[in-house]
């Protein structure tokens, strides 16, 4: 499970520097996350690509595997991390951006995966916890 979620997170993290297109990200997530979560990591890619955007650095990660319900159908696990993006910075040509002072450095995010029949597990949900730092 938690190499599931960092798998998309690299695929992720590429994508935000401009080290990948989203065509070939969007291929490589399928291998990680589906539905929801699928479409939210690309819309991010897609959001910034179009405000010119792409980011530097590395952000922090704690991800944790929470809970896990194997007697649902499909198997089901809930995980959180907790994204920081104190050494992730934004540039637009170039240009650092100033990230705005209410921003929080650090936010939880809320995964859910399930339990594929070929033994593999996908993201099926992921959402930052407004308002909830780690």
């Amino acid at each position: 499970m938690l190499a599931t979620y960092e798998g998309a997170r690299g695929v992720y993290v590429a994508m935000l520097r401009g080290e990948t297109d989203l065509d070939t990200a969007g291929e490589e997530l399928e291998a990680y996350a589906t539905g929801q979560a699928y479409e939210s990591l690309l819309q991010d890619g897609r959001t910034f690509s179009e405000a010119g955007i792409v980011f530097e650095g590395e952000p922090g990660m704690d991800p944790e595997v929470t809970g896990v319900d194997m007697d649902a159908t499909p198997a089901q696990a809930t995980l959180t991390d907790c994204w920081d993006t104190t050494n992730w910075q934004p540039l637009r040509n170039g240009t650092p951006l100033e990230k705005a002072p209410d921003q929080n450095q650090r936010q939880v995010l809320n995964m859910r995966a399930e339990h594929q029949d070929d033994g593999a597990w996908l993201l099926t949900e992921l959402a930052p916890e407004e308002g909830r730092t780690c």
